[in-house]
């Protein structure tokens, strides 16, 4: 199955009600459907568009997604 994955990107309130913008990954199918992703994983756009610019190059399963966004969110944490 083709997949393409796109960043997706949201707004958040924090505790005080301060918006903030978050970014997430849609994996998309070759008909144009959403068929996964995450919605706030970065905080960052430009962590998350690296992210989605490798996952469409390496062609990454839609199986594996979560899996890598893990292993993304600690490689960022360190």
């Amino acid at each position: 199955m083709r997949v393409r994955y796109e960043m997706t990107r949201i707004s958040l309130s924090d505790e005080d009600g301060t918006p903030h913008r978050v970014y997430g990954v849609a994996a998309i199918d070759g008909s144009g459907r959403q068929i996964g992703g995450i919605e706030d994983v970065f905080v960052c756009e430009r962590e998350a568009k690296e992210f989605v610019r490798l996952c469409n190059r390496k062609k990454l399963a839609p199986e594996h997604l979560e899996e890598c966004l893990a292993d993304a969110v600690e490689q960022a944490a360190q």
